[in-house]
């Protein structure tokens, strides 16, 4: 017991100094927010600027990584946080399959925040986003995750790639284009899910999972841009589709 203790104090250490690098992004990113700006003429007070809120969050963030940091530290000792290390470091536990699913659920929102949503249709990016958390985490057992996985990273990776780099050469003759490739990822996706999961599902009923993300993304993309009337990252093929719908341009 007392030797577990000192495993997971030498794991405690490492895990505070990841939310230290993090605490430090969110500040610097905090940083990149005006603390003083104009709007209409008038000159707002640093005090009301929005970086003030992920700079103490990130400042927090950074405060309890050390606090972790120390008591890992104190209660593990050097010996145990090396020996945590080189456990870590060893090839049977870089690629097992734990690591594999903590990659996978890092890569998705990774993916949705930095690639989806500043080129993607809000609604396409979030369905994608939502469906492959359930397909990955939800629908399908561990051995369902060994057959997607490697469809999973191909498709994503490929698709990452053609809208970072083509993505800027169809933007204006095929406003569209990365719409319409990353909906067919989706159903590629989909479809291979649904033949993984009647191998090895987890029970989970697959179309009302599917149904569920459709709904609460287009629930989600009708409140804000209709009623709480805030624009949405990216609107394109879905979103002005809802125009035209809300609008009567038909």
């Amino acid at each position: 017991m007392e030797e577990k203790k000192n495993w997971l104090r030498g794991v405690d250490f490492y895990c505070g100094i990841g939310i230290m690098i993090f605490g430090a992004f969110v500040v610097f990113e905090g940083f990149g927010m005006p603390l003083k700006d104009s709007w209409g003429g008038v000159q707002n007070v640093w005090y009301v600027s929005p970086a003030l809120s992920p700079i103490f969050v990130g400042v927090g963030l950074i405060l309890l990584g050390a606090l972790l940091c120390s008591i890992g530290l104190r209660e593990a000792g050097g010996g145990e946080i090396r020996r945590v290390l080189g456990a870590a470091l060893a090839a049977g536990t870089l690629f097992s399959l734990p690591v594999q699913r903590f990659v996978a659920a890092v890569a998705i929102p990774a993916m949705y925040i930095y690639v989806l949503i500043p080129r993607v249709d809000f609604c396409i990016a979030s369905i994608l986003f939502l469906w492959s958390y359930m397909m990955l985490f939800y629908l399908v057992d561990e051995e369902g995750f060994v057959g997607l996985r490697a469809v999973f990273a191909l498709g994503t990776a490929l698709l990452c790639a053609a809208l970072i780099v083509a993505g800027r050469l169809w933007s204006e003759a095929m406003p569209h284009a990365g719409d319409l490739l990353t909906a067919v990822c989706t159903v590629v996706f989909v479809l291979r899910a649904r033949k993984i999961s009647a191998l090895h599902g987890s029970g989970a009923p697959f179309w009302r999972t599917l149904g569920l993300c459709i709904a609460a993304t287009v629930i989600l993309a009708v409140c804000f841009r209709f009623f709480l009337l805030v624009p949405l990252p990216t609107e394109g093929s879905v979103i002005e589709f809802m125009d035209r719908i809300r609008y009567n341009e038909f």
